[in-house]
């Protein structure tokens, strides 16, 4: 699956204030990708290879909803849009070449843009490949091809290869059929697949999209049965690529960029970075205690890095969290928020229900996204309610570390 180097850039300049991109910065970003950087063969141009976890499909919807468009001609098509002025959709993005490029001064002369793609070369939600033909295509790229390993969702410590169990025993979550480097090609969890590639000598760094895959999220909640927790705290805690003992130190290789599910703009940030600086992201290595637990006992417990990028959820925005600075249009002391039923509002600010959510248990306190200044579905100014909040419903702090444990209950206030 491609998604074309002209799409890209498009992308990024169309984001560029929300992915603190300068002029200077789309410069380098065209001239890198037009350029042999990185030791990658396409272009300079890394690939992507997204696995999936314990997931629900969220942050591949979330990253397809933003790239996507209608179909409606565009009434002043620009050379991008394509013949006819149709505006391309997601599929188009995916599969190579449908986007066309204006390559003649002479209006309506078009053909495939022809200098290269951002490869995302296996996503099972995506991809039309299956069996072997896409298994041997991931194989070959871990031998000779630089990389990005992407994950979604979380990963269960109860599959066998992690904890030595049973190894008849059927995984929590099954990545498909690899040879992960033992000279066998067979059934592979996901925690097998994901340390074999991250640890290869090929991958370019691991980003982590949404909160499972990040801390655990979701399936990593009091009760469950799998003792499924994010990728950081399975690497460097559980398995122990910290450094010592002969094995690498991956702390500053992978990127966390949660969110239940995450902007799509979140989770683009750093392979853009990375095109234009061939480093990873600054990013907030703060501690904060991450728990597993299987069904209602404790099982494992470490302090893990924050791991996210700092340009996009830190400090470094100006603000601790989104009401500090009144980032939040909603967060006050007096207009406090009763009733999340009462009515729908007109828009000004005069309903109960578009007032301050914060004892109706809204985390916005707590919570370090951008939410309130990005927001969602391709928003413009005149979609003010295109997040939670704005939404007139609470932030449940999603992105967090503790989420949802320590988010919940949902609609409790005074949570720290």
């Amino acid at each position: 699956m491609n998604i074309t180097r002209r799409q890209f850039l498009q992308y990024c300049t169309a984001s560029a204030a929300a992915l603190g991109l300068s002029q200077m910065d789309l410069l380098k970003l065209e001239k890198a990708l037009a350029a042999d950087v990185c030791g990658c063969e396409d272009y300079g141009v890394p690939h992507v290879l997204w696995m999936q976890g314990q997931s629900c499909g969220g942050c591949t919807l979330s990253i397809t909803n933003r790239m996507s468009t209608d179909y409606s001609p565009d009434p002043n098509p620009t050379p991008l849009d394509g013949p006819d002025g149709l505006v391309k959709d997601i599929v188009d993005l995916l599969v190579g070449d449908a986007v066309g490029a204006l390559t003649s001064p002479s209006p309506g002369t078009w053909r495939p843009f022809p200098n290269g793609y951002i490869n995302l070369d296996y996503q099972s939600e995506l991809m039309a490949a299956a069996g072997d033909l896409i298994t041997d295509h991931v194989e070959c790229l871990e031998t000779n091809t630089p990389f990005f390993l992407a994950l979604s969702g979380a990963i269960p410590l109860m599959d066998p290869h992690v904890n030595d169990g049973d190894p008849n025993r059927q995984p929590y979550s099954v990545a498909g059929s690899f040879d992960t480097g033992d000279g066998t090609k067979k059934e592979r969890s996901i925690a097998q697949v994901v340390e074999w590639l991250v640890t290869s000598d090929r991958c370019l760094g691991l980003v982590c999209f949404g909160t499972c895959a990040s801390y655990g999220g979701i399936p990593a909640a009091k009760g469950n049965k799998t003792a499924a927790t994010g990728a950081y705290n399975f690497l460097v805690n559980y398995r122990g690529y910290d450094g010592t003992g002969g094995k690498q130190d991956l702390r500053g290789k992978i990127v966390n960029c949660p969110g239940c599910a995450p902007h799509p703009d979140w989770m683009i940030y750093p392979i853009a970075y990375f095109i234009l600086t061939a480093s990873l992201p600054a990013l907030d290595t703060t501690e904060q205690l991450d728990r597993v637990w299987l069904g209602d006992s404790e099982v494992f417990s470490r302090m893990v890095r924050k791991n996210t990028p700092r340009a996009l959820y830190t400090v470094d925005k100006g603000y601790e969290n989104f009401c500090s600075l009144g980032t939040c249009p909603k967060y006050s002391h007096d207009k406090l928020c009763q009733d999340l039923g009462a009515g729908p509002g007109d828009g000004d600010g005069t309903q109960e229900k578009e007032w301050c959510t914060r004892n109706q248990g809204c985390n916005g306190p707590y919570a370090s996204t951008d939410c309130p200044t990005r927001r969602w579905n391709n928003f413009d100014d005149h979609s003010p309610n295109s997040w939670c909040v704005g939404a007139n419903y609470v932030c449940q702090g999603c992105a967090e570390v503790d989420f949802p444990d320590g988010r919940s209950p949902f609609f409790e206030p005074d949570k720290n």
